[in-house]
């Protein structure tokens, strides 16, 4: 554990919110050069206001029709790279028989949340699993109980995190980590969400280990240069919505255009976006960079698709 001075250069700490971030922040890293490099990396993000996206809340639950997604898709045996910080992405693709997920995001708090999340379903029945998150930011006792049954599914440096929350009373304070939005489609949008017979499955597949995780944290300019070759499918979920100004589009076009051409391989999907609200900006920016694309409709219930790019085996994308 270490302390952070927050009275970064250039701009005022938020109070009680910047105490409980380093807190969790804290609780990530054990050796000494680990540390260093996380609090260099930590002053850098505050004083850019980088903190929304680097250390925001993840969501408990995807608001994206993933069932819609993965029933028009093939992940079977192949290589995924997702953003979400729900985990509902890497756990659709691993239900779906991926080999190997790569999730990439600029939240530093993506991997103990999800970790959390594998290591609940491993051990607990649908019921019980659903209720306990629901009771994660507003009733320590009652998650507590589950947390003890399952917790010696954690990796040990995970276990290390939330045993220390528990230990000092920080249930509490996790929504400053762990959002309380459920809007969307939420757990709707997951099959083994809604099915006890398929939430036993993706238990199994879990419990039997034949996959490999990983997770990158890297900021969205860094995601083609940080991630692992290339893969079979891309879901960028809705990081769309996050640039909408002319220069921002062109940050994001650059980010397309190298995962598209170093990160993609040939047959390869790339989700640009699940978001109804940005489908023509996404018409157009994949217009304009040349590349073909489709859509995956929402299937009937509230309101998203999906926008993908296909790479053709035989290459055409002017570089």
């Amino acid at each position: 554990m270490f302390n952070i001075d927050l009275n970064v250069k250039g701009r005022k700490p938020k109070d009680m919110y910047d105490e409980d971030i380093a807190y969790f922040y804290g609780l990530l890293f054990s050796d000494d050069k680990k540390m260093a490099e996380s609090v260099k990396y930590f002053y850098n993000m505050i004083k850019n206001d980088k903190a929304n996206a680097t250390i925001g809340t993840v969501f408990k639950y995807s608001n994206e029709n993933l069932r819609e997604l993965f029933s028009k898709i093939s992940v079977n045996g192949k290589k995924v790279l997702t953003v979400g910080s729900s985990g509902d992405q890497l756990l659709n693709a691993l239900f779906y028989g991926a080999k190997q997920v790569d999730l990439i995001d600029a939240n530093i708090f993506s991997r103990p949340f999800i970790e959390l999340k594998i290591a609940a379903i491993k051990e607990l029945e649908l019921r019980e699993f659903l209720d306990c998150f629901k009771t994660i930011n507003i009733s320590e006792s009652q998650f507590l109980e589950n947390y003890q049954r399952f917790s010696h599914h954690l990796p040990d440096d995970m276990k290390y995190f939330w045993d220390n929350v528990f230990l000092d009373g920080m249930a509490g304070r996790l929504s400053n980590i762990i959002g309380t939005f459920n809007g969307g489609i939420s757990s709707r949008g997951s099959v083994f969400y809604n099915d006890e017979k398929l939430f036993e499955a993706l238990k199994e597949k879990l419990l039997a280990n034949d996959y490999q995780i990983s997770f990158i944290n890297a900021e969205l300019g860094d995601f083609s240069k940080k991630a692992n070759g290339e893969y079979d499918l891309i879901l960028l979920s809705n990081i769309i919505d996050y640039f909408s100004s002319a220069k921002e589009e062109k940050y994001f076009k650059k980010v397309i255009k190298n995962l598209y051409e170093d990160n993609l391989k040939l047959d390869g999907l790339l989700q640009i976006t699940s978001s109804l609200t940005q489908r023509n900006e996404a018409y157009r920016i994949m217009s304009e960079l040349g590349l073909d694309y489709f859509r995956v409709e929402n299937g009937g219930f509230d309101y998203h698709d999906a926008i993908m790019v296909k790479k053709p085996s035989q290459e055409t994308f002017e570089k």
